[in-house]
């Protein structure tokens, strides 16, 4: 299966020899009010958010999530752009609230 340019496929395997896989939706996620600053190899600080019992997912029906926790492999196509083309839009409004 070939992906649009700008596409990549994130496939998540659960723990395991995967039951099969499974086209998926991204699932949405809550990480806990834990942000612990760590260093990594090269003594260089990062953020790790969660803390170790790490995030609660929502495991949806056709998510990513759901499909890892029944022992499938998740693969889901993902956009490159994150961008937000409706805020971007906005720019007059953001100017008049943040730079008045």
């Amino acid at each position: 299966m070939e992906l649009p340019a700008n596409r990549i496929w994130n496939v998540n395997l659960p723990k395991g020899e995967p039951r099969g896989f499974r086209l998926t939706g991204q699932d949405s996620r809550a990480y806990h009010d834990l942000v612990e600053r760590r260093a990594d190899p090269r003594s260089l600080p990062y953020y790790w958010i969660g803390g170790d019992a790490g995030p609660t997912y929502a495991k949806g029906a056709g998510s990513d999530a759901e499909a890892v926790f029944e022992g499938y492999a998740s693969v889901t196509p993902l956009r490159l752009d994150l961008g937000c083309p409706e805020t971007l839009a906005r720019q007059a409004d953001f100017h008049a609230a943040f730079n008045a």
